[in-house]
Formats: C-alpha cells, sequence, structure tokens
C-alpha cells in the first residue's frame, strides 16, 4: 500500500507542477484564493489557465505545516487540536457560456497528506481523528459545480461545491500527541468540496472567438467596451433661478427667514429692496425718491416668475419702518401704514392673493441704524467721528428705552444734525422687500438620471430606447451638455452591442458626444478619447476576426474537396 501511496503521489505532484508552471507562463492566467480554507487557517492558493472557450486547466494547492490554527499558537494546553496538511488538486473545468464567466462544472484529483488527531468534523465526517491522531495519504478524484460573478475587468468570485470519493491510508496514534502507534489502516472515504473563492485575471474580461487553424486553437480577444463617463442631469435652470444668481433679493422659499432675522439684516445690503415714503407719511408715491425703478423692478421680477410655468411665486416680504425720530407710538403706526400700503400696491398691480404677501409694521428702525452706526467705527463717514459712533452704539446698546435714546442724541445737538442731514433720512422708507420663489421638480431631469443608471449598468440599447420615449427627453439633449453626453454614450454601447459599430449610429454617437463638449460637458471629451481608443481596438479585432473566418472557409473547402476527390477514386 505505502508503494502505490507512493507512485500515486508522485504522480499526482508531476502532473501538478507540470500544470502550474504551463499555467503561470499563460497570458491568460487566473489565481484565487479560497476564504473557506483561509477561515480554518490553512493558507491555499488555485491557478487556472483556459484551454478553450467552453474549457479550462488548473490546479488548487494547499499547505499547513503548522499544527494549530496559526502558526504561533503553540500551547497545548489552551489548544490540543493537532492539524497538518498537504493538498495537491489538478482540476478541469467546462463553462456552459464561455470560461470565467457563469455556470461550470468540472473534475479534479486530489492528493491529501494529512496529521491530523482531536478535531471533530461537521455530520460526524472522519471519527477516527476524534480521539486519535491519523498521519497518511489520501489519493481520489471528485466531480463539482459552481458559479462565476464578476466583479469588474479583472476581479471575479467563485462559489462551489462537490464531492470527492478515493482511498485513504494512514497509521493511526493513540492520540494526538502521544507517539503510540496503533496500527496502519486504510479504507475508502468520501471528501466534500466547498470553495468561495476570490480570483484575479490577469487580462480583463473579454469575449472569446474561437478559429480552428491546422490543429491549434486560436484565441482572438474582442475589446471592452471603455467605461463612459456619466453625470447626474441638474435640473433645467428657470427664470427665478436666472434672477436669483443676479439680484440677492430674490431667492427660493427654503431660505425662508423669518420677520426678526429681517430687521437684523446690514444696512445696504443687497438682498433687501426698499422703497421710501414722505416724511410722516404712509401715503405710497410711484415719483418719490427713487420709487419708481425700484417698485418697477420689484414688479417685472415677480412677473417674470409668475409667467414661468415651471416657476411659482412663494411670498412676496415686506417690513414696514420708520426712523427712530420722533415719537415711538407714532412711529409704530408709520411703519404698519407703510408696510400695508407697500403689500396693498404689489397685490393690485400683480393681481396675487394676499396670502401671498406677508406684510408687518416693526416701527422704529433701530436694529438698521444700529448697523449703519457700527460700520462708522472706528474711521467715522457720513458727518460723524469714529468716537461719536462708538458713543452712539453704546448708547443704543444700554439704553432700553427708545424715546430716552432719541432724547440723549437730541443733546447733542452738532451730532443729531449730522445724523438727521446723512442717515436718518434714508430711514423714512417701508423697510424692506424680499421675494421668495418656489421651483416645481425637474421631473425629466431626474428621469434621465435614472436612466443614465442603465448606462452604468451597461444597458445601453434600454436607454436609447427609453431617451428616444419622450420627445422632453430629446429636447432636453438639445440644451444640456451632461444630457447629450449620455445619450451620445448610450448611442455608441448600443452600436457596440449589436455589432453594428461600422454603422450611422456610431458615427451620430461621436457627433453627439463632440457637441456634448463644445456646450461645456465635464465627461464628453474624455468619453470621445476612450471612444476613439475603442474603436481603434475594435478595427483590429474585426480584422483578425475576418482573416481567420477566412482561413477557416478555405480549410472547409479544401476538407470538401479532398473528400470529393476521395470518393470519385473509388
Amino acid at each position: 500500500m505505502r508503494t502505490v501511496s507512493t507512485i500515486f503521489r508522485s504522480a499526482i505532484l508531476a502532473v501538478a507542477i507540470a500544470l502550474s508552471c504551463g499555467v503561470a507562463a499563460a497570458q491568460d492566467l487566473t489565481i484565487r484564493n479560497n476564504l473557506i480554507w483561509d477561515a480554518v487557517g490553512a493558507p491555499n492558493i488555485g491557478l487556472e489557465y483556459p484551454l478553450s472557450k467552453h474549457m479550462s486547466l488548473g490546479a488548487n494547492f494547499g499547505f499547513k505545516p503548522w499544527p494549530r490554527f496559526l502558526f504561533w499558537d503553540t500551547e497545548y494546553v489552551q489548544n490540543t487540536k493537532h492539524w497538518k496538511h498537504l493538498v495537491i488538486a489538478p482540476e478541469f473545468r467546462f463553462y456552459f457560456d464561455q470560461v470565467y464567466d457563469g455556470l461550470f462544472a468540472g473534475a479534479d484529483f486530489i492528493y491529501t497528506h494529512y496529521n491530523v488527531g482531536n478535531v471533530r468534523f461537521p455530520f460526524g465526517l472522519y471519527p477516527d481523528v476524534v480521539d486519535h491522531r491519523v498521519q497518511g495519504d489520501f489519493f481520489g478524484a471528485g466531480i463539482f459545480v459552481g458559479y462565476s460573478w464578476w466583479l469588474g475587468d479583472h476581479w471575479r468570485i467563485e462559489a462551489e461545491a462537490g464531492v470527492g470519493a478515493g482511498l485513504a491510508a494512514y497509521d493511526k496514534f493513540e492520540c494526538a500527541h502521544c507517539g503510540t502507534r496503533l496500527g496502519e489502516e486504510s479504507k475508502l472515504a468520501l471528501i466534500p468540496k466547498l470553495g468561495l473563492n476570490i480570483a484575479y485575471n490577469v487580462l480583463p474580461r473579454h469575449e472569446w472567438v474561437e478559429m480552428v487553424s491546422g490543429i491549434d486553437t486560436v484565441q482572438i480577444i474582442r475589446p471592452l467596451l471603455m467605461v463612459a463617463q456619466v453625470k447626474e442631469i441638474a435640473p433645467e435652470r428657470t427664470s427665478a433661478r436666472d434672477i436669483a444668481g443676479k439680484d440677492h433679493w430674490v431667492t427660493p422659499i427654503e431660505n425662508y427667514r423669518t420677520i426678526d432675522e429681517i430687521i437684523n439684516a446690514p444696512a445696504g445690503s443687497d438682498s433687501i429692496r426698499y422703497v421710501h415714503f414722505p416724511l410722516d407719511s404712509i401715503t405710497l408715491y410711484k415719483d418719490f425718491a427713487d420709487n419708481s425703478p425700484v417698485l418697477d423692478e420689484i414688479l417685472d421680477v415677480s412677473r417674470r416668475i409668475i409667467a414661468d410655468d415651471r416657476d411659482s411665486l412663494a411670498l412676496i416680504q415686506i417690513v414696514g419702518l420708520a426712523s427712530v425720530e420722533g415719537n415711538w407710538k407714532h412711529n409704530k403706526w408709520l411703519g404698519e401704514g407703510r408696510a400695508a400700503a407697500l403689500k396693498n400696491y404689489v397685490v393690485s398691480e400683480l393681481g396675487i392673493d394676499e396670502s401671498q404677501v406677508e406684510a408687518q409694521g416693526r416701527g422704529e428702525a433701530w436694529p438698521w441704524f444700529r448697523n449703519q452706526i457700527s460700520a462708522l467705527i472706528p474711521d467715522g463717514g457720513s458727518g460723524i467721528t469714529g468716537d461719536e459712533a462708538s458713543w452712539l452704539l453704546d448708547l443704543i446698546d444700554n439704553e432700553p428705552d427708545p424715546e430716552a435714546r432719541e432724547k440723549k442724541m437730541k443733546a447733542n445737538r452738532s451730532l443729531y444734525r449730522a445724523l438727521k442731514e446723512d442717515i436718518l433720512k434714508d430711514q423714512r422708507n417701508s423697510g424692506y422687500v424680499h421675494v421668495y420663489f418656489k421651483t416645481k421638480p425637474d421631473l425629466v431631469a431626474q428621469d434621465l438620471t435614472a436612466i443614465n443608471s442603465l448606462i452604468q449598468d451597461h444597458r445601453y440599447s434600454d436607454a436609447v430606447k427609453a431617451y428616444e420615449s419622450r420627445a422632453e427627453y430629446m429636447d432636453r439633449v438639445k440644451k444640456d451638455a451632461e444630457a447629450a453626453n449620455a445619450y451620445g454614450i448610450a448611442l455608441f454601447g448600443a452600436a457596440v452591442e449589436l455589432e453594428q459599430i461600422d454603422t450611422l449610429q456610431a458615427g451620430q454617437a461621436l457627433e453627439i458626444l463632440r457637441e456634448a463638449d463644445e456646450m461645456g460637458s465635464d465627461c464628453a471629451r474624455g468619453n470621445i478619447d476612450a471612444a476613439q481608443e475603442f474603436l481603434r481596438k475594435y478595427n483590429e479585432y474585426m480584422e483578425q476576426k475576418r482573416s481567420q473566418e477566412a482561413l477557416k472557409q478555405e480549410m472547409e473547402n479544401d476538407a470538401k474537396a479532398a473528400k470529393k476527390n476521395k470518393k470519385n477514386r473509388k
């Protein structure tokens, strides 16, 4: 038995070495690792090389020279299990689609040298090693089935299961670590096979085309379509968004600010528009001060938002204010009246509902006045020195009674005169006007972004059909650079899918990509370069394919002629 085992082991080892050397020298090599073996502390590696479109040859190797789970675990007291082995398993696979793709079945020869003791295997397998140590050889054969999934251009994951049968010949010892030999045994045994393999292919994923020349099988590799770049389709710019980009007093309703936040806005901020009123008046005059262009601008912007069916006028916000001079209660009335006057004006001119206007009177504009004074520290301005501005700021912050503040300001006659001549005259207005809009969701952009996921999944023909299913989608292609880029890629990929790369569709795809590049697409230039490189490789592939098809036809014709001549001689 030992002689047979030695011969079989030597033969298996020789075959495995020959296979591994041949496979390692091959260009289309795959290298894999069984994660299940790793989980039980058994290092392993597998090699595989395709023989044809459907068949491959390979070998799996496992070597565990240390007895415990990990090589540094040597403590017998804590871990009394004993397990060492060497596994060599040449194998043959048949793939039902093409090598490295999808479902496969196979057969393998198995050689294992093992030294195992005090190990309990699942399902009651190998009961001799539960209470004893066995050291010997197993040699046999097995069958298996599995499935291969591509994770990218080079990486795959495989799942496989099978069973092997053969002869186990071993020496049996009294215990896992005792040296007393009980005898020699041999028996038929079954070995389950489970694999969850992570595999790396040296060559990227490709399609197989086979031609027979003499007795040699020649492999032609069809180039992979480039990885296309597409971006999310941005919502189309509406009238309101165009205006908001230029005028900060027009914003989406999502940016709504409360009245309390508004009255603390810096004086002169470009996020507000002011409408002025005469002294001690709540009557709105369009021709007073610079009201005419301001009112016209407010109405024009609001009408453009209303006219665009993609936008809606959400809210016009008005805060009525009065200057800080005069009676506090009277100024409160002025602020409320001025807010109401401007609200009535915009409601009447625009024909909108009163609920679309939020108008509040806030009386004396102390927050705004404070911001104006704060801006004059430390250099001064508007006829006021930096020291005077600091004094005023301290007065505003520390005197809670507005009438007492005004009385103390008036006591400084030169300062109060300067305030009335410049700063206070600008406060006789309605205060603050802000326009909010609401943009309807751009459903076309959302749909096209969803369609682009088909491109990322390499479903190019489906993406073309989806783009061309609605006129709104194709209109967006004409106007949006990233939509044009995505549609161009979909057309190009569909032509490759249908092997119509030389058709008008492929040329049209490149032209659309160029237009997308001219419109400013971030992705189109890279896609154009990648598509042109693909075309170069594809043309080389087609030339090789045509040459080999011609050779095959010539060989078939020669075979038919030879058969006919042989028949005639008879």
